[in-house]
């Protein structure tokens, strides 16, 4: 018979060893015993036995200790009495682990992690045969069917037998053939929430610390753990510790939960905005790149500014804001024609005001409509708050819809902005003061606006390369990660935010005026 090296797994009450390949006898019977590896019978002690009911050719048997194995050598026999004296077959000695402790708890992290931790893990063992250190490798599982999948991941350091370790960090490899005796370390993430599988493995875990880690000679990506002398690998594991209770190796499952990271408001040096909107920040590039653009020295009548803030409702970062506007055509918000000999006042009516994610002077795509193209038309009455009221049909503005005196207004304006109808905040207000023709915006935006129908279409203006994502600005969709883009980047107060406020008019498409978003002093 064959007696492999095994466990005992007395967290869960496992009391049962495998013999393997077993060939005896109905009426023989199956012994073990404790061995010292000296190959002499008289100083073993029996600690199972086991009658043969039937004919065994190779099976596999499994004999119940008790409480009397301990973690020690131990070694099978058939015998034809059920005593030492008797004994006309034996198994190689082989060493018997006892698990005392195995601790994994579920885990929560925000974003991918690239190390787990097992919490406590204590194995017994007092003899000569096994191996005096442990490691544990980490696989894909699933808890519910008991399966253990792909090896991904590996203990940072050698686990000595008969000591309880506490706070085991198990560090994420990339996946690899178990086949291949010299797989490469490289450090690799866990993105996705799932189960995974802790495995006792007998042997060191091959890794130990770096002493290039250290000093100013330290390379940047230098692995904090070295394998052998080969180089950064993990050596092919030995065989894991099994056992008799499922899923028949020694270890246990975790769920690791990965969930989306939010930014906190104490990781931004200000939580306050301000932005001066004018026409002189609406640049060449801005206004568009062909032949007949509007120069930049040809600026807008108007004026502006906007205070922005981020505030925490319901456990989310919104954005609260209010712009002021002044100085241009505000009788007639969003309401116009698609006639194009429209009146020389329509032209540079409100007709979408956007927060766009770009650097100062550049051009950049949509991440939020304040006033949307595609908003129910409103006439502003003089001196009254009004949220979308006196609403007509939608008139969408396109290129073809400029009219006919001043041609090239429309030059890079991306017509699948209007196509799409952005629609802009659903609960701001307008109110407007006719003594000083100046209109003010007030709202908040939340992440379900973020991610309103319409913005995938205004994300890159058509035919202009300056943009993302060769401009290094990612697309934004919510408050969050316009709050994490600023944490990201480390805006202290007084520098520039990649945000800005654009005011688009009949007139003037790609902006009449734009203000780029300030971190506050």
């Amino acid at each position: 018979m064959t007696f492999n090296t095994q466990a005992l797994d007395l967290t869960a009450g496992d009391t049962e060893l495998r013999l393997a390949n077993v060939t005896a006898s109905e009426g023989d019977t199956l012994v073990v015993t404790t061995d010292n590896g000296d190959g002499a019978f008289g100083d073993e002690t029996v600690v199972a036995t086991r009658p043969v009911t039937s004919d065994l050719d190779g099976d596999e048997v499994l004999v119940d200790v008790g409480q009397d194995a301990g973690p020690v050598d131990h070694a099978a026999h058939v015998s034809t009495d059920g005593t030492i004296s008797g004994v006309e077959a034996s198994s190689q000695t082989a060493a018997v682990y006892a698990i005392n402790q195995f601790q994994w708890a579920d885990e929560a992290y925000d974003g991918p992690v690239g190390a787990v931790t097992v919490d406590a893990i204590e194995v017994l063992y007092q003899g000569n045969v096994g191996a005096k250190t442990l490691s544990i490798d980490l696989h894909t599982g699933n808890s519910s069917s008991g399966q253990v999948g792909a090896f991904i991941g590996i203990s940072e350091r050698d686990l000595a037998v008969n000591e309880v370790h506490e706070n085991v960090a198990l560090d994420v490899l990339e996946p690899v053939d178990p086949n291949d005796d010299s797989p490469q370390q490289v450090f690799d993430t866990i993105e996705e929430t799932g189960d995974f599988f802790a495995m006792i493995h007998r042997g060191p875990a091959g890794l130990a610390p770096n002493p290039n880690l250290a000093g100013p000679g330290a390379a940047a990506g230098t692995p904090p753990f070295l394998g052998d002398a080969d180089g950064y690998r993990v050596p092919a594991q030995q065989p894991a510790l099994a056992t008799t209770t499922g899923p028949g190796t020694g270890g246990d499952f975790a769920n690791v939960e990965v969930n989306v990271p939010d930014v906190r408001l104490s990781d931004l040096p200000t939580t306050t905005y301000e932005a001066t909107i004018e026409g002189s920040q609406i640049t060449d590039d801005a206004r568009g790149s062909a032949p007949g653009a509007i120069p930049t020295s040809e600026t807008s009548t108007g004026s502006g500014t906007a205070e922005l803030e981020f505030v925490v409702r319901d456990g989310e970062i919104q954005l609260d804001y209010t712009i002021t506007l002044q100085g241009l055509n505000f009788d007639k918000v969003l309401r116009g024609s698609k006639n194009a000999n429209a009146s020389s006042q329509d032209l540079n009516k409100l007709i979408g005001l956007h927060l766009h994610t770009n650097v100062r002077g550049r051009l950049g795509p949509v991440s939020f409509a304040v006033v949307g193209q595609g908003d129910p038309q409103t006439t502003v009455t003089r001196g009254v708050e009004l949220s979308n009221g006196d609403l007509v049909n939608t008139s969408h503005l396109i290129a073809s819809n400029v009219p006919a005196s001043r041609p090239n207004r429309a030059i890079g304006f991306n017509p699948g902005i209007a196509a799409e109808g952005l629609t802009g905040d659903s609960d701001r207000t307008l109110t407007y003061d006719s003594a000083n023709n100046e209109l003010t915006i007030e709202g908040t935006w939340t992440r379900e606006e973020g991610d309103a129908e319409g913005l995938s279409s205004a994300r890159a203006p058509a035919g202009d390369a300056s943009i993302e994502p060769a401009g290094g600005i990612e697309f934004v969709t919510t408050p969050a990660q316009m709050a994490q883009r600023i944490v990201d980047q480390n805006i202290q107060p007084g520098g520039d935010t990649p945000f800005s406020l654009n005011h688009h008019t009949a007139e003037n498409l790609n902006g009449e005026m734009r203000g780029q978003i300030v971190a506050t002093q």
